[in-house]
């Protein structure tokens, strides 16, 4: 129930368990549900898990996040602009066209799968779906005294599905594994079927062909499975009018440094026609962001810079504020100050809790000898991240310019050094401070030499 919010429908499936396979009548109906009971009572744990007094309420997170090279989940519309009456006709086809076709023959596979958007049951794919599902649950109906199994069986891939499958919009629309527990419901209706094999071999001579068969599509499956490379040179090869799959494979082209070709599929997205449910603003944001990260590590800074403007005009604020982030490092880049301080400001304005700008808004206001500015801003990193290794070395550096603030500098060492899991740099710092805690020596040595002198004239 806590992990898989579809198992909200198998204590209805115990009562079909109990009323169709275990005795098919109604006789002590109360004392049939009574044992039940502790059964359906598990199914009050969703309702109650969504209890607003239940709910944690949401920290600021203190881990070091990057949108940009994030892989992409599978967002194809707000939830605002999804109806449910969109969901419900599109999950129609789905169904029929999708899940039923690869539980009857698994080819085809895919893990972005393009689908037919309805919103109406008369379109003719929806129709033509709608009445396949519809032969499907009279087929049930008639055969449930007679063939209880094969009953039962439909009956349990329609309420399982349910869930995921219905009027509860989600901005997923398809997802092979959302079939995994209703095709359970497969194994009844076969045991069914079994039943009209009056001769063993002609079952025999059909079963060892068909499950020697779907263990090679086992294995060919597996190997399109085996890196993020093949995978979603899968996707892409099977749904070319989905943006997802685009973006999932230029991303995995950069991992390998394949630089060239990812950009070619960045710029594919940018320029894909905008498609309800398929090709969505976020994923025109996404490759927008890796097209920045791409040409900043190529050198190309102004191309950089221009996929990284256009972005944040296009995107709400939070999402902006990394935008902004990654544009000000790259006018730091380029030692171009002013603009990387504007740059880092408006991160900060978009996004308040965003450490990362803050930090490096401080670095180079220390940069360009504003001491005061860069401790305002170090500090103000600090209250959102208290755990960076890299904040407190920062202000280590800043307070050793200065003679009188060498103690604060030796104690954010000190932090650093706790926080910093390299050992080399941690020795590195062990220096700073040893030479810190040598020139405070020094300066006291030399006070009290000049105060022996001054009481002996």
């Amino acid at each position: 129930m806590y992990t898989k919010e579809m198992c909200i429908t198998l204590p209805v499936m115990l009562i079909l368990v109990e009323f169709c396979l275990v005795q098919f009548n109604f006789e002590k109906i109360g004392t049939r549900l009574l044992y039940l009971l502790p059964f359906l009572a598990s199914g009050l744990i969703i309702p109650i898990n969504h209890l607003p007094i239940l709910r944690v309420p949401e920290t600021v997170s203190t881990i070091e996040t990057t949108t940009a090279s994030d892989k992409v989940l599978p967002r194809w519309a707000e939830k605002e602009y999804l109806t449910r009456s969109t969901y419900f006709f599109s999950q129609i086809g789905i169904i029929w066209f999708i899940y039923l076709k690869l539980l009857v023959w698994p080819w085809g596979q895919n893990i972005e799968h393009d689908f037919f958007v309805s919103d109406t049951l008369f379109h003719t794919t929806t129709l033509v779906a709608f009445v396949g599902l519809l032969s499907l649950l009279v087929v049930a109906a008639l055969t449930i005294k007679r063939n209880r199994l094969l009953g039962f069986g439909i009956l349990w891939f329609f309420i399982t599905l349910s869930v995921t499958s219905s009027i509860i919009t989600n901005t997923i629309f398809v997802a092979e594994h959302r079939v995994y527990l209703p095709m359970i419901g497969l194994t009844f209706v076969l045991a069914g079927m079994c039943r009209y094999f009056k001769r063993p071999r002609i079952f025999w001579s059909l079963a060892i062909p068909i499950t020697l068969i779907f263990s090679v599509l086992t294995f060919m499956r597996n190997q399109v499975w085996q890196d993020d490379l093949t995978l979603w040179a899968d996707a892409l090869e099977k749904s070319p009018n989905i943006s997802r799959p685009y973006v999932n494979y230029a991303r995995a082209l950069h991992g390998l440094g394949r630089l060239e070709e990812s950009i070619a599929l960045y710029e594919k997205v940018v320029s894909m026609p905008a498609v309800p449910y398929k090709s969505d603003l976020m994923h025109k944001l996404y490759a927008l962001g890796n097209l920045g990260t791409i040409y900043t590590e190529k050198g190309m800074y102004q191309q950089a810079l221009s996929c990284y403007q256009t972005a944040a005009q296009m995107t709400a604020p939070l999402h902006a504020s990394d935008l902004y982030f990654n544009m000000g490092n790259v006018f730091a880049k380029l030692e171009q100050y002013p603009e990387a301080l504007d740059a880092y400001q408006k991160a900060v304005e978009n996004n308040p809790s965003n450490y990362r700008a803050y930090t490096n808004l401080g670095w180079v206001l220390m940069a360009l000898g504003r001491h005061d500015e860069a401790e305002a801003a170090f500090k103000k990193a600090l209250t959102y991240n208290q755990r960076s290794a890299e904040i407190h070395l920062n202000l280590a550096i800043l307070y050793s310019k200065d003679p009188r603030k060498r103690a604060k500098s030796i104690t954010h060492y000190q932090k650093y050094m706790a926080l910093e899991p390299d050992p080399i740099l941690r020795e590195r710092a062990g220096n700073h401070i040893r030479r810190l805690e040598g020139e405070d020596r020094g300066q006291q040595a030399a006070g009290s030499g000049q105060q022996a002198a001054d009481t002996g004239q």
